[in-house]
This record gives structure tokens, sequence and C-alpha cells, in this order.
């Protein structure tokens, strides 16, 4: 072996420019000379005795790595999901959030595993481009120390200290619309004159009722919980089972109900989870009593599935406060239903479940050059009969989506992703 030494240079010349070959020797050339230096292993002499036992060691290393590797088994599907073929890719076109907007993108799909992001050339918000952070969005998915949580500087924060101009105005908004309701008190209906559609017509009474409790709960502001409290005395139900878009009471009561803040009226805020807890009771006792354990039981109306949802809500909420494993398993029951365990055997939600809905009455989904539709939306089911449903994009009555029915299919689902609920 050459006795050399492992790292020389050639003499420099004089006023010669000197041409560093690393970042570190830039910064330290002496230094870089020295870890070169240690770069290789300084020769052992081995005896005879010696060389045979480091070759004993080897083999042995050598004979455990050739340990047969374990058996693993790949099955196949008893029933293969619509339109999946195992190596063949499936697009769906979705949106992803931004800075507060939408951008339009193309999910590529492996047997249901997204893998690949980029933009939707038909989307103005993209027009077929995505950078960096919207095509590493998949990571998102399957980075197991993703954060549950917002952070800042490795802390738990909040949306408020994360972004607080963004914060900043979305509280002047709700500020300005709040005064706006208190200086007119008086209920006006919407103008629908240029619609030739059916009525969408409410009154203001539960909007004003939730617009006082999520103010004061983000301000903790006595007036907002004066307004909220003197408003929620003078309704005599105080939850119902069902909550449609047009009554958005329940939400209020929610965050009432739920609430940390102190200074609550302890008469009004007993009634509060009473209610709660005691619908909660009447959804299990119906789901007990259906065959397909459905919360809403035999009623079958316009965007029922919503309602099915909307119950897992209560549940959800009636569990914190109380908590019961009934109210666990009838949310479950609940969402069995949406996904899938009902009279027709399939999912009533877009791309999830098993053979989901394929032509919802969605203007976007149908408008665009992909065959499957927009993943995730959740139509409205069977009525008047629960085997009245059509899986046809004309079918509004059945098979329309609507935003209040994804927002409670979310709750939802997101109330199983709390510890609170796999503890219970």
């Amino acid at each position: 072996m050459s006795k050399r030494e492992p790292f020389s240079t050639l003499p420099e010349a004089p006023n010669s420019k000197r041409i560093w070959t690393s970042l570190e020797e830039k910064k330290d050339p002496t230094q870089a000379t020295e870890d070169a230096k240690k770069e290789f292993l300084t020769p052992i002499s081995l005896g005879r005795r010696g060389f045979l036992g480091l070759g004993a060691s080897v083999a042995a290393l050598a004979s455990e790595a050739c340990i047969r590797r374990p058996v693993e088994h790949i099955y196949p599907y008893t029933k293969a999901p619509e339109f999946t073929i195992p190596g063949i890719s499936q697009h769906f076109a979705t949106i992803l959030s931004r800075r507060g907007e939408s951008v339009g993108v193309l999910v590529e799909c492996h047997e249901g595993r997204p893998t690949k992001i980029e933009g939707n050339e038909e989307h103005p918000t993209s027009l077929g481009s995505a950078d960096m952070l919207l095509q590493s969005a998949t990571m998102d998915l399957y980075d197991a120390d993703r954060s549950e949580y917002v952070r800042e500087k490795g802390k738990r924060s909040d949306w408020g200290a994360f972004d607080k101009a963004f914060a900043d105005r979305c509280l002047a908004a709700a500020r300005k619309s709040y005064a706006f309701l208190l200086t007119n008190p008086a209920d006006h209906r919407a103008d629908l004159a240029g619609f030739s559609t059916g009525p969408y017509q409410t009154n203001d009474a539960t909007r004003r009722l939730w617009a006082a409790a999520e103010l004061w709960e983000t301000t903790g502001e006595a007036d907002s919980l004066k307004d909220f409290e003197a408003r929620a005395k003078g309704v005599d139900h105080k939850l119902d089972a069902t909550a449609g878009w047009g009554n958005v009471k329940n939400l209020a009561m929610y965050t009432y109900a739920l609430s940390k803040r102190d200074g609550r009226d302890p008469a009004l805020l007993e009634a509060v989870r009473s209610a709660i807890v005691s619908t909660a009771d009447e959804i299990v006792k119906t789901a007990g009593t259906h065959g397909y354990a459905r919360p809403l039981g035999t009623r079958y109306y316009w965007g029922c599935n919503g309602d099915v949802a909307q119950q897992a809500q209560t549940l959800h909420v009636a569990n914190v406060l109380k908590p019961n494993r009934a109210y666990v398993d009838a949310s479950l029951d609940a969402l069995g239903h949406l996904f899938g365990r009902n009279v027709f055997g399939r999912s009533f939600v877009t791309g999830l479940g098993h053979h989901p809905p394929l032509h919802p009455h969605d203007r976007r989904s149908g408008a665009d050059k992909v065959d499957a539709p927009w993943p995730g939306y959740l139509v409205g089911g069977g009525w008047p009969k629960a085997t009245d449903w059509q899986d046809i994009q004309e079918s509004y009555r059945t098979n329309e989506i609507a935003i209040n029915w994804n927002a409670t299919l979310v709750y939802a689902l997101a109330g199983f992703v709390s510890s609170d609920v796999a503890e219970h």
C-alpha cells in the first residue's frame, strides 16, 4: 500500500491566484486539508490469526443479511371500485385553497391515492399551471409528522396570530355586518324577482342569533352575549332535530354550549345543554328502530342526506357535553348510511365509498372534460321514498349538491379526528 499522503497539492507559484475546490476550503483552507487527510482509514496490520477472525466475522454478517424476506400477501378486490384499474391513473378536477383564493387543479390518483397535482387549464386561476407549493400539497396527506394545528415558531398558535392582518380584516367585516343588523332590526326578505327557480326565502331570526353568538365567542364582548341571551330566551325549542339551510339556530346553540368563556346565564346554559343532550337521545332512539340504523328514520325529503349529516353534528356536541358511547355509534351509523349502508348499497358522496354517484347535478362537474365527477360532494338523496334517488345529472331533486350539506358532512367526519371522540 502506498505511503503517500492522501491529500497533496503542488507548490503554489509566487503571486498565483488561489482556487478553492469547495466551500469548506474557501472558508478554512487549513481545516479542509486536515479533514481530507482523515478521508481514508489508517492502514492496520493483521496477523494470520487476526485475518482469519476478521474473515469469519464478515462471513457471519453476510449470512445474516441473506435471511429470507417476510412473506407479504397481495389480495385482490372482492368488489372492484368503479373505474379503478390497478396501474391506470384517474384524474379529478378539484380546487386547493391558496391565501384565501381557490385554485383549480387536476389531481392524478392511483387506486384511490392522490399522487400528482397539476393546474387545471380550464380554471381561470391556474390556467394549467401549478407552482411547487401546489404540487407538494400531496405531502400533506402522507406526512406522518404533519402538524394537526397552526404553529408559529414551533409553538401552538391560531390563525389570528399567524396571519393577524387577515384576521383583523375578517373581524372588521364581522363587526360592520353585526352593526348593520343592530341598526336595522326589521326582517327583510330577499328580492327574487330576477330568478325563475324555486324560492329561497327565510327570515333573519336564527341568523341574528348565530351572529351574536359567534361575535361574542370571538371577542368576549358583553353586548354580544347580552344580545344572544335575550334572543335565545325567547326561543321555545332550544334545538331542532334537523335544521336545513334556512335555520342556523343549532349552530348558535352549539357555540354557546361549548364555549369556555365566563359570564353566561347559568339557567339558560343548562337549558341549552339539556336540549342538546335530549335531542341526541331522540336521534339515537330513532336510529335504533331503523333497518339501516338511519338517524333520520323513515323521513325522506329534498336534501335529507344533508340532515343525516347534520344530526351527527348534534351527536358530536352532545358527546362532548355528556360523553356517551351511544352518541358515537349513532354518528357512525349516520356516516355509514351516507357512504353505502342504505337501500342502494351505494355511497352518496362522489369519489368516495362503494359505487359513488357519477352524475351529480353540478354544472362545474358536468362542464369539464373529465369523466369522473368532482370528488367529495354529498348528493341530496331519494325522496319522497328512499328508492327515488336517481344518479343522473338532470335529477336536481335527488342528485344536486349544496354547500350546507357538505359543511355538515365535513363536521361529522372531523368529529372522529378529535382524540376526545376516540377516547369515548
